[in-house]
């Protein structure tokens, strides 16, 4: 039986409503609290970069994440807070969308609390709804669907199916990988008993609206030579790491907190355990199978397939918590709560360099890496230092230049990271021409350098460096907590070309 909803006056919001907003607001002031602790993250600059270029597609995403972060910073401008925003917001809408997945399976006030605090305390979406990227709003798609698909096969109206057509347009136009949860949609309905909605025209209808809201960048794809399958592959050959089914089963563990993962377990079993609830079941065990299968996957990639089981599972946990004693709700709400602030602490920029540093010695064993590359002191959190270093000794080798070196001098950053912390910390100071080629950096080309002296951020291979006439190391950046690529990255002077500059391009090419 359904615990009895609240009551309130005709058009005030329900006590529901008002608790799941409570835990919302108290996240947005958790990410407030650190929203400008550190310093931009390295993928936060590329993406401000790629705003400043419109377009209909990059070579490592879609555009619409871009699009956003455009509409936010040239209204409030490029200040950190302004970047992060967008992300926030999204993670504040998770939690809110957590409790109304609950109601949906027809879970009260109890299941739809304890799924917002469930969500809450999950040390992957405190991250993903941290730093600005698209994986801040994938996980916010996927549980929108997720809501529209539970209750369009509860009643498949058509407007239900467009609706769902256009979230996943939506989505795709954020990120591709909302095609393991399009696969885990049609395994739900094939496995439901509701597979005759097949042979209606509306689910079809629905795959159209989405094919035409992507149709533009798949256009912008075709034009460039798909980048983006080059992108993917040269990932997984050169950048994942291969994770084992243990590996990944551990690393979830870790990233959906250690304190209430056993939890998320018990829910797919929950789900599948009852036969309407089976269809979501299996669009979670779809997306665990299709990343078994690939053996590459990094930690965040299942992240947004839990919501599809957390609904089920708390309306279970909900039921049962109903014939024990009110203190082990209690108990276990709080120390959900806890559990979240003291990941949250590990995971966001809250405590200083020193404290977090001490904080990582205390349990050594990082989790498994997903990539290749050395983590420095502050593991993930590192990338959050060193770029507006970096900028600065690049600006004073700059000044060194004489007046006709600068000129014609462009800045080259190796990877994106390099580029765009140049790009963005030398607006309204020495504006200088910055290209690179990594991702979309070597999409844009090397504009009108001509090769004759070149200003080289970070390592350039030597087979690279033994193109130029001369290659000299003239300044090392210095910051002691930044990755250890980034720490003493040196800054180079390249002279005299002896390739043409569009060979040089080619032999420099870095998608992945």
């Amino acid at each position: 039986m359904v615990e009895e909803e609240s009551k309130t006056e005709k058009g005030l919001p329900k006590l529901e409503t008002w608790l799941l907003s409570f835990i919302a607001t108290c996240v947005l002031l958790l990410h407030t609290v650190a929203l400008e602790r550190f310093g931009f993250f390295r993928d936060e600059l590329y993406y401000l970069a790629n705003a400043a270029r419109l377009d209909w597609g990059y070579v490592d995403h879609p555009p619409l994440c871009v699009w956003i972060l455009k509409g936010f910073t040239t209204v409030l401008g490029e200040q950190l807070w302004v970047v992060r925003l967008p992300v926030v917001l999204a993670g504040c809408a998770l939690v809110f969308m957590a409790g109304l997945l609950a109601r949906e399976f027809g879970g009260g006030r109890r299941a739809q609390l304890m799924a917002a605090v469930l969500v809450a305390a999950a040390p992957v979406y405190r991250v993903v709804g941290h730093l600005y990227a698209m994986n801040g709003f994938d996980v916010l798609f996927w549980a929108v669907a997720i809501l529209v698909f539970t209750r369009l096969m509860k009643d498949p109206k058509p407007w239900r199916w467009l609706a769902l057509g256009a979230i996943i347009g939506l989505a795709l136009l954020n990120k591709f990988s909302v095609l393991w949860l399009v696969a885990g949609l049609l395994v739900a309905v094939l496995v439901s008993d509701r597979r005759k909605i097949l042979l209606s025209p509306w689910p079809y209808a629905a795959a159209l609206l989405s094919l035409a809201i992507i149709a533009p960048h798949l256009v912008w794809q075709a034009h460039h030579g798909w980048p983006t399958s080059e992108f993917v592959r040269n990932a997984n050959s050169h950048k994942l790491l291969e994770t084992t089914p243990i590996t990944f089963l551990f690393v979830q563990f870790a990233v959906m907190n250690p304190v209430t993962f056993p939890l998320w377990l018990l829910f797919v079993g929950v789900a599948w355990s009852k036969k309407e609830w089976r269809p979501v079941a299996a669009i979670f065990a779809t997306v665990v199978l299709i990343l078994l299968i690939n053996g590459r996957s990094r930690e965040n990639y299942l992240s947004p397939a839990y919501a599809a089981i957390v609904g089920p599972g708390v309306v279970r946990l909900e039921s049962w918590l109903r014939e024990k004693r009110d203190f082990l709700y209690r108990a276990g709400l709080s120390v959900a709560v806890l559990a979240g602030v003291a990941t949250s602490l590990v995971v966001m920029p809250i405590l200083d360099q020193e404290q977090l540093r001490k904080l990582y010695n205390i349990w050594p064993h990082a989790t498994p890496q997903a990539e290749r590359g050395a983590k420095g002191d502050l593991k993930g959190l590192a990338d959050m230092h060193g770029w507006q270093e970096l900028h600065d000794v690049t600006k004073k080798v700059y000044d060194s230049l004489s007046r006709e070196d600068q000129a014609r001098v462009s800045v080259y950053g190796h990877n994106y990271g390099e580029a765009a912390a140049i790009q963005h910390f030398s607006k309204g100071l020495w504006e200088p021409r910055v290209i690179g080629p990594h991702n979309n950096y070597w999409l844009w080309g090397p504009g009108d350098w001509n090769g004759e002296v070149l200003i080289v951020v970070g390592a350039m291979a030597q087979e690279h460096q033994a193109l130029f006439e001369s290659y000299e190391v003239v300044a090392r950046n210095n910051a002691p907590w930044a990755v250890p690529e980034e720490a003493n990255a040196p800054v180079a002077i390249a002279r005299g070309l002896r390739i043409p500059v569009s060979e040089f391009w080619e032999k420099v090419k870095r998608l992945e």
